[in-house]
């Protein structure tokens, strides 16, 4: 009989920190035959995550290859399990052993990437307020998404519905009031949540907000949002309260504008100057330097 070994690691194993070891040319040993063996998984896109790499590109295209035809993988609903499969017909692809040119592997993985709503997630412990049915936060590379985990319809097994998605340009920015909370300042609304892993979630997001804002488009956006209150003693200042979005202008040219639009127009350049109404007021850089992207 083959020998069970637990998955399940010791609470003091649990608090070793990984290290990423560089690859090596040099002549190296390893264990053959072993009882053991060793999952992995690409969870999660990053901005600047390539898939050049042949070997990559395989796993990645093994992996969802494999997850959906197990019909127990979690992270895929019924219907992409469906709709994949279709794209595994139309392509000739073996179940047993699928062989696929690059550029179909290629369009596999973009199918799951931007048609799975959160294949493609890291999935986080996560509670909300009284009501609300929140277990579980993904983050992925298109945002956030509040999920619950419930019985398969057609399917025997567990699935998780989305309840609520925001998308970056939703999120204003995100703080840890305390070790397990987590503040979404979001353009219409706050959110509020509560996970052992808060501080990683605001990592994460931070990260993705960092990244999406670095592009042409934000650095040129004329709106920018309220890092933190701001009540100037100078009445020639604007006065502002945290994530307030503001409308700025340049204050060689000032043109009159509105505080605070749902739909911004197209990017113009940056400006100095702050829109409070129609009134044109100073407004100080240092709280108010984070740009908004465009795609608003």
């Amino acid at each position: 009989m083959p020998v069970f070994v637990s998955r399940e690691l010791p609470s003091e194993v649990q608090q070793v920190q990984t290290q990423l070891h560089r690859s090596c040319s040099e002549d190296f040993y390893t264990y053959h035959n072993v009882p053991w063996k060793i999952f992995i998984r690409k969870e999660v896109f990053y901005p600047k995550d390539s898939i050049n790499n042949p070997l990559l590109l395989d796993l990645i295209f093994r992996q969802i290859f494999n997850d959906v035809l197990s019909d127990t993988c979690i992270r895929i609903s019924q219907e992409e399990r469906l709709r994949l499969k279709s794209l595994f017909a139309e392509n000739k692809l073996d179940s047993f052993s699928p062989v696929a040119t690059e550029n179909v592997k290629r369009e596999i993985i973009a199918a799951a990437r931007d048609g799975c709503e959160v294949y493609f997630s890291r999935l986080f412990p996560a509670t909300g307020s009284v009501g609300t049915g929140v277990q579980i936060l993904a983050v992925s590379h298109t945002g956030i998404k509040l999920l619950r985990v419930v019985k398969g319809t057609n399917v025997p097994g567990e699935q998780l519905r989305v309840l609520r998605a925001y998308s970056y340009p939703d999120v204003l920015f995100v703080t840890t009031p305390s070790r397990n909370m987590l503040e979404f300042n979001l353009r219409s609304e706050k959110l509020i949540l509560f996970s052992p892993k808060a501080p990683q979630v605001k990592v994460m997001v931070d990260h993705f907000i960092t990244e999406l804002r670095k592009t042409p488009c934000a650095q040129d956006s004329q709106y920018v949002v309220a890092v933190r209150n701001y009540s100037p003693e100078d009445r020639g200042q604007l006065s502002f309260h945290k994530g307030d979005i503001i409308h700025l202008q340049s204050l060689e040219h000032p043109e009159r504008g509105e505080r605070s639009p749902k739909h911004p127009p197209p990017c113009q350049n940056t400006f100095d100057g702050g829109h409070r109404g129609s009134r044109l007021m100073a407004c100080p850089a240092l709280e108010v330097a984070v740009h908004l992207p465009c795609i608003l």
